[in-house]
């Protein structure tokens, strides 16, 4: 993380704990979370088959980075709310962009890169199908 500087402005701000965890299939996956609500410190997971799937060192750095674009977003942004799809949308489509785009990383493999590319399509044809709802219905614009 040192090396990579991937906490940078969100230091202090965070756990990271590797755990062994297995789906409702009893099958163990690799993945990362971070959870935490607005303005509180996050916690990151990585659930250990990360470690021997094949994403390669870039592809792995990367994905830690992705946790670290949400820990930054939340904890000092405070962009978090448990009933605002739009807002989850907006935080993965800024964090993907941040993974692709992050020039200072070590390179991730095309397979991983076009992944991402796609999650950043996926992420940002939700928030516009959102932004079309709630233009054709506003009563549906979630208010604090």
């Amino acid at each position: 993380m040192k090396t990579f500087n991937l906490d940078s402005g969100a230091e202090g701000r965070y756990s990271i704990d590797v755990v062994n965890k297995a789906s409702e299939n009893g099958e163990y996956e690799a993945w990362m979370t971070t959870s935490g609500g607005a303005f509180e410190n996050q916690a990151i997971e990585i659930n250990k088959p990360v470690f021997s799937a094949n994403w390669g060192f870039g592809g792995i750095v990367r994905s830690i980075y992705h946790e670290f674009v949400h820990v930054f977003q939340k904890s000092i942004l405070g962009l978090y709310s448990d009933n605002n799809d739009q807002l989850k949308y907006m935080r993965e489509y800024w964090a993907y962009q941040a993974t692709i785009n992050a020039n200072h990383l070590p390179a991730a493999s095309n397979d991983m890169m076009t992944s991402w590319k796609n999650s950043v399509d996926k992420y940002y044809n939700k928030m516009n199908d959102m932004y079309k709802l709630q233009t054709k219905l506003p009563f549906l614009i979630i208010r604090p």
